[in-house]
């Protein structure tokens, strides 16, 4: 018959090491979030000219390969008979 103090000693590490790795894991992601967006919004009336531009420049890197970590969001409203642009981009620092 197994060693039954034994068994739950494994099953007692395997559980702090996942609510280790869940927090730090959860911490991370939640920095990585925060810092890597970018919003802008613009509200006008009639006969209004509109023009947002918003670069991201973030990258996460592991080894030989490379993948954005960032997120754009932009809003413009307005009324009647306005111009509106909008530029966005997400860089990855190459240049």
């Amino acid at each position: 018959m197994p060693n039954m103090q034994w068994i739950f000693d494994g099953i007692g590490t395997e559980i702090l090491s996942l609510i280790i790795g869940g927090i730090i894991g959860g911490l991370t992601g939640y920095k990585l979030g925060i810092n890597n967006k970018g919003k802008q919004t613009q509200n006008a009336g009639s006969e209004a000219r509109q023009r947002q531009e918003m670069t991201i420049e973030d990258s996460f890197s592991t080894g030989e390969s490379q993948t954005v970590q960032a997120r754009i969001k932009q809003t413009q409203t307005a009324g009647q008979n306005s111009e509106q642009v909008q530029i966005g981009r997400i860089e990855n620092g190459k240049r």
